[in-house]
């Protein structure tokens, strides 16, 4: 039988302590610019990888397909995205990021970057670094690899 290990003690609440630490300072650090973490994220995504359906981005984020729909419409009612008929798959949605998105994006990356910032002069740029590969290893080893991200509904 396994021995039992304090509830404080394991490294399931270890991890989930710090998510909750470090979310709450992600929460501050975008309540100043009037937006969510969830909000940021997704609109980066839209950014970086360019258009993309709800379910696509629900696949890339490991979040349900209900969050995302809610999150997209959040930044649909905000002017940061807007909706596009899919190209070839005229039946597929897909957001794009208005101007006002990317300057949302823009703005939400410098808050992030001095989030980060601070969480190095805090924490030593080696933990930073460390704490970044044993995390990624975790979510591997558990997870198995992670796929190189591929679009549900490409444009060719």
């Amino acid at each position: 039988m396994t021995e039992l290990v304090g509830w404080t003690d394991g490294l399931p609440f270890k991890l989930f302590r710090a998510h909750q630490v470090l979310r709450k300072k992600l929460d501050d650090t975008f309540a100043d610019l009037g937006v969510t973490s969830s909000q940021v994220g997704m609109a980066v995504h839209l950014d970086e990888l360019g258009n993309l359906s709800g379910s696509d981005l629900a696949r890339l984020l490991h979040v349900s397909p209900q969050s995302t729909s809610t999150t997209l419409s959040s930044l649909e009612r905000m002017g940061w995205v807007t909706r596009v008929p899919h190209p070839t798959h005229k039946r597929i949605i897909w957001y794009q990021l208005t101007d006002a998105g990317r300057e949302g994006v823009r703005a939400g990356k410098q808050a992030l970057s001095e989030l980060q910032a601070e969480l190095a002069e805090t924490l030593g740029e080696d933990l930073v670094r460390d704490s970044k590969a044993a995390l990624t290893d975790i979510v591997e080893k558990v997870e198995g690899p992670q796929p190189s991200y591929e679009p549900l509904w490409p444009t060719v």
